[in-house]
């Protein structure tokens, strides 16, 4: 693994999962956009503090692999 890999979280790498699986459950293509898309909704709708941070983690992740 490179050091970015080692730096993901387990949390991370499962709500990123989660988010790719739902949008592959109803049959959509899956774009990083949306990928980060679903995660900012799974953040907003949860109550449970540990999922919002995850996603907020896994946004700010996802964001920079893209710069």
């Amino acid at each position: 693994m490179n050091n970015d890999e080692d730096n993901i979280s387990v949390d991370i790498r499962a709500i990123v999962g989660a988010a790719v699986s739902e949008r592959l459950k109803t049959g959509q293509p899956v774009y990083f956009h949306e990928i980060t898309e679903a995660l900012f909704r799974m953040g907003e709708e949860s109550r449970d503090s540990k999922i919002k941070e995850s996603c907020k983690q896994a946004i700010r992740f996802l964001a920079g692999k893209m710069h």
